[in-house]
């Protein structure tokens, strides 16, 4: 839990997936994760949190759908995005972020 609190207080951006191990679409943003990871490098924080192992996290971000993504910026949420997305669409979102 500790990393997750650090990360609330970085100064670069921190996106989050939330997700579930027996998920066939958690299973299918691990490619889109890694693409962003190889982009971004060390100016963006990714994370993974399984649902199952962080329940607190689940109900104070109101995770309602699996994957789920966050995007936190200075500890806030900037974006959020609910269900599969392609690496593309978050990559446009973390480009805006860095501007």
């Amino acid at each position: 839990m500790q990393r997750f609190e650090e990360c609330l207080l970085s100064t670069r951006p921190v996106l989050v997936e939330y997700y579930a191990t027996w998920s066939e679409s958690c299973k299918l943003m691990d490619e889109e994760l890694q693409q962003v990871k190889n982009w971004a490098g060390e100016r963006v924080m990714v994370m993974k949190k399984d649902i199952e192992e962080y329940s607190e996290l689940i109900e104070r971000y109101a995770i309602h759908s699996i994957p789920t993504l966050l995007l936190f910026k200075e500890g806030k949420i900037i974006w959020r995005k609910n269900g599969f997305a392609p690496a593309r669409d978050i990559l446009e979102q973390l480009t805006a972020t860095l501007v």
